[in-house]
């Protein structure tokens, strides 16, 4: 219980040590987090619960974080995003594909990335125009991408394990480097020729942000 009032502090060194030693203690930690994610909560307490959530790989809270993606506060639907994607729950993918129409754009990437995770290749098709549209944000254009590369390699792995009963994957991306973002500075993906000119001059675009924020009231700003 001490860790986990840590963990909701806002005070960044203290949040991270407890997120440490409550992962260090596994599932064991499921009851007191069970019994302090109730009732009406702040939204630092929601979305460091949820983080908690997906990083212990607790399949049971699957409906609670997918009810958290309509959360009112967006780090609370970013986290509920990531958690998701980090537990393969797939049920939640077409809710996420709301979440690419997000007002805030931390959602949406997290949405994005959240659905590469899931191998979710219904949602191909959103990404990709999300991709292709150069007055879309950057880090959310480089999160499709990096969703649609995890939906092209799990395509190759099909078409591996297919080779002697015929053709299969996605093939959305086939034919163009798909090199994790952040490696080149430019790529070809998805018939978009150079990308990555989204990272003008050459000038190294960093996506993600900081788990931790919070506003003069304590909460996530």
């Amino acid at each position: 219980e001490e860790l986990l009032t840590l963990l909701v502090s806002g005070v960044e060194r203290d949040v991270l040590s407890a997120r440490q030693d409550l992962l260090k203690r596994g599932m064991a930690v499921l009851p007191a987090l069970y019994q302090a994610d109730c009732g009406k909560l702040p939204s630092l307490s929601r979305a460091q619960y949820t983080w908690l959530y997906g990083s212990l790989g607790d399949h049971s809270a699957v409906e609670r974080i997918t009810g958290r993606l309509e959360d009112a506060h967006p780090l609370v639907r970013e986290e509920a995003c990531r958690a998701l994607g980090k537990l393969k729950a797939v049920e939640a993918a077409p809710k996420m594909r709301d979440l690419l129409k997000d007002g805030e754009i931390p959602v949406r990437d997290a949405a994005a990335r959240a659905l590469g995770q899931l191998g979710d290749a219904d949602s191909a098709g959103a990404l990709s125009v999300i991709l292709e549209d150069i007055q879309q944000p950057t880090s959310l254009r480089m999160a499709c991408a990096e969703a649609l590369g995890f939906l092209e390699e799990l395509g190759r792995t099909e078409r591996f394990g297919q080779e002697e009963s015929g053709p299969g994957g996605f093939g959305f991306l086939t034919g163009h480097d798909m090199t994790p973002c952040g490696q080149h500075d430019h790529r070809d993906v998805g018939g978009v020729g150079g990308f990555l000119e989204l990272a003008e001059g050459g000038e190294a675009v960093e996506f993600g942000h900081q788990d931790i924020h919070h506003d003069e009231d304590g909460v996530f700003a």
